[in-house]
């Protein structure tokens, strides 16, 4: 009897064993390495100046959209320390880099556009013909108006920035850009 509970004993503890190795072995899903990608790089965006990423496991590609004073080979090697080096090598990486200040401007400038396209919409304008934002070679917000309008530009402009002015958008005091407002032939 001592003998058959050895061997009953023997044989699970094999079991047990065989379960854990067979779940290390297990392949991990696509979706579980673009997850952990993912989260690896939720930790450490603002160290390496990442301005967005993702993972596309369909492409096998690590999209990653940083800041160009910061070191793509450090963010590589910190990858490859966080994540098996088996998982790792079947993606490849799509970075882009850019300056913080262009991000930075682009994204002040969208979320005025953004509040002036709401305003504008809300008031139900039908003479906008387009709102539109660049930063080269200043800071701009464009606006289209119908060459039709009877509003002058200058009276449509004190109206415009008397809205920013009494809403919070969100961007720094001291950041600078002009409104340019032209009469334009109807598109």
């Amino acid at each position: 009897m001592k003998k058959f509970a050895s061997i009953l004993a023997i044989v699970a503890a094999l079991f047990v064993f065989d379960l854990a190795v067979k779940k290390d072995d297990a392949p991990i899903k696509e979706e579980d390495k673009s997850s952990q990608i993912m989260s690896v790089l939720d930790t450490v965006d603002d160290e390496f100046g990442l301005f967005g990423y993702s993972v596309s496991h369909e492409e096998s590609i690590i999209y990653i959209f940083m800041d160009s004073a910061k070191s793509e080979k450090e963010l590589k090697e910190y990858l490859s320390k966080q994540i098996a080096k088996k998982e790792l090598e079947q993606y490849r990486y799509d970075i882009t880099k850019r300056p913080l200040e262009e991000v930075q401007t682009e994204t002040n400038l969208a979320k005025i556009e953004g509040v002036l396209f709401d305003y504008l919409e809300g008031k139900n304008y039908t003479d906008i013909q387009r709102v539109i934002s660049f930063s080269e070679p200043e800071p701009t917000i464009k606006i289209d108006l119908a060459k039709t309008s009877e509003r002058s530009i200058e009276e449509f402009e004190a109206e415009l920035n008397n809205i920013l002015a009494s809403y919070d958008t969100n961007t720094p005091k001291n950041f600078k850009y002009r409104i340019q407002i032209e009469k334009t032939e109807n598109v």
